[in-house]
């Protein structure tokens, strides 16, 4: 279950609401439910949400197949980006698909979405593959999508790197929770995120 700081969603949970909503507010092109719910309750899911003031602030999904892990999205609230959250979401998924035996991890990134870009490259993912037109934008040509890979470091190496960040993340967590107001300051075109999530 979901604890206060980073912990892996149940996919009999059907927490599908938080990370759909998450989805919409970080994307132009966001997931619909019926898709987000495919996702987490696919085979081989991962997921890991982080809360904080009592609501989800941020989420990754991945998928195991094998010895290979893909990271299908990654989402923070824009008010909380480039605070660390996305590096150590990213971090416990690694860390998880380590220990589920995966070796190799593969994603897709949009060439315009610098700062996801500096994220992955900061966790040593490099570029091996182009798909022209990929993502779609909102009256915008579309965008390439960068695939990008990552031959994993052995589980007790991960284990000590994520170690570290889940105490940055839990610090975070806890001055966030004391904060509400300012965390979520400028998020009023999101009323109703807010305002009660529906299942």
């Amino acid at each position: 279950m979901i604890d206060d700081a980073l912990a892996m969603v149940d996919a009999d949970a059907g927490d599908v609401a938080s990370p759909a909503n998450l989805h919409a507010l970080a994307f132009d092109e966001a997931w619909s439910r019926d898709a987000m719910a495919g996702a987490l309750n696919g085979p081989g899911g991962l997921t890991f949400i982080i809360h904080a003031g009592g609501r989800a602030t941020g989420f990754v999904l991945g998928r195991t197949t094998g010895d290979e892990c893909e990271i299908l999205t990654l989402a923070v609230l824009p008010v909380l980006r480039r605070r660390g959250l996305g590096r150590a979401l990213v971090e416990r998924l690694l860390a998880r698909a380590a220990t589920d035996g995966a070796t190799t991890v593969f994603l897709e990134v949009a060439e315009d979405n610098e700062s996801a870009g500096c994220l992955y490259a900061g966790a040593g993912f490099t570029t091996v593959g182009r798909r022209p037109g990929y993502y779609r934008r909102r009256g915008r040509p579309a965008v390439a999508a960068r695939v990008l890979r990552l031959d994993l470091a052995q589980p007790q190496d991960l284990d000590r790197a994520v170690g570290r960040r889940r105490v940055e993340a839990d610090e975070l967590v806890a001055m966030l929770d004391h904060r509400p107001r300012d965390v979520f300051q400028g998020l009023a075109g999101a009323k109703a995120y807010f305002g009660g999530l529906s299942a």
